[in-house]
């Protein structure tokens, strides 16, 4: 049976999908048990009343796009008319699904029995709806005015020093903006800026009792990210860099931000899949999903992250650790002192009753 070429828009999403289908989606995609389906679905599902709503069902097309491209079994259901690829049928019905019934929050992992990273996934199938441009309108909107105008909200460069100059008024505080040789860029978002003030003059009063040497900047004031939101890699980075390049020009060694959900996220975690947009700056950790190489080592090799958060804390230093005794018997290893059976309370106990006895 022959099958039909997929038409632009669909041609367009299924290229993101086959370029982010690597190893770490493959592997969750096939420990997948579409368990958010089962009988008992997702407390999304049940609330709703709408099955589409399951977490499971809004990476339906990246399964189904790495099955029929990567699998035999997926190869074989569409020649024989059991499955069907993708049409911009699909691309649109989809579109509604993972933008409008999804905050990215990844909180379904939480619950996962398979411990699947579906917010993750749910983002790569953003990334293809953006590059199918079928991204909902008033969030395309508001991507729009974060590129040109640098708020989300349209807040502009006379608004934002407006509103710093009367929060600094009102609540009697001394807000720095742009102060070369700052040890600590603070960046806020555009809805504390318009709604909640108090929360700019409380950050301000605290950092100044501190004595931090602190400041805000004009070109890096958003912190919030509209293009993860969107799914597009070429506008987070745009908005990322806007902070970096900020904080590199103002000397500042340390980047805080205010907000604690996706902007959180989108500076620490996320690659940006062209390298980050801070990479090289100490802002910037370059994290990258389980099992991918760094961007500046070599191809092929992968690295081994320790945690020490287990040692006392004299022993997490890792010349501590090189100095104690027992890192001479095992060097490189990632050891904690336990204590022996002798030295255990009961152990010295039993010992006190039985030399008593005796």
């Amino acid at each position: 049976m022959p099958v039909a070429a997929p038409t632009s828009t669909a041609a367009e999403a299924l290229h993101v999908f086959v370029k982010q289908t690597g190893g770490w989606v493959a592997a969750q995609l096939e420990a997948c048990t579409a368990a958010g389906s089962a009988p008992r679905p997702a407390i999304s599902t049940r609330s709703s009343g709408n099955p589409e709503f399951a977490p499971v069902w809004k990476i339906e097309l990246l399964r189904r796009a790495y099955e029929q491209r990567f699998t035999l079994g997926g190869k074989v259901k569409v020649a024989l008319g059991l499955d069907k690829p993708i049409t911009d049928g699909d691309i649109a019905h989809w579109s509604t699904i993972v933008y409008e019934a999804c905050t990215l929050c990844n909180k379904c992992a939480m619950v996962c029995p398979m411990g699947i990273q579906l917010g993750p996934l749910i983002h790569e199938v953003r990334e293809a709806m953006a590059e199918a441009q079928v991204v909902p309108a008033d969030l395309l909107d508001a991507v729009r005015k974060q590129e040109e105008l640098g708020s989300p909200l349209g807040v502009t460069d006379e608004m934002w020093e407006e509103r710093i100059e009367w929060i600094a008024d009102e609540w009697e505080v001394d807000i720095p903006i742009d102060v070369q040789g700052s040890e600590m860029l603070v960046a806020f978002t555009s809805i504390e800026l318009m709604k909640f003030p108090e929360n700019i003059a409380a950050i301000a009063k605290i950092l100044n009792a501190a004595g931090e040497k602190w400041t805000i900047s004009k070109p890096g004031r958003e912190v919030v990210n509209f293009g993860v939101f969107e799914g597009n890699p070429k506008h987070v980075k745009l908005f990322m860099s806007r902070l970096f390049d900020s904080a590199k020009a103002l000397g500042a060694k340390r980047l805080v931000v205010t907000e604690c959900g996706h902007a959180y996220d989108a500076t620490l975690d996320r690659p940006q899949h062209d390298g980050c947009a801070g990479r090289g700056h100490p802002h910037c950790r370059g994290d990258r999903r389980p099992g991918q190489a760094r961007q500046d080592q070599a191809p092929g090799r992968r690295v081994r992250q320790r945690r020490h958060d287990h040692l006392p804390r004299r022993l997490q230093d890792p010349a501590a650790r090189r100095a104690h005794p027992g890192a001479a018997q095992h060097p490189g290893r990632s050891w904690r002192r336990t204590p022996s059976r002798r030295s255990h309370p009961t152990a010295r106990r039993r010992s006190a009753a039985a030399a008593g006895a005796a």
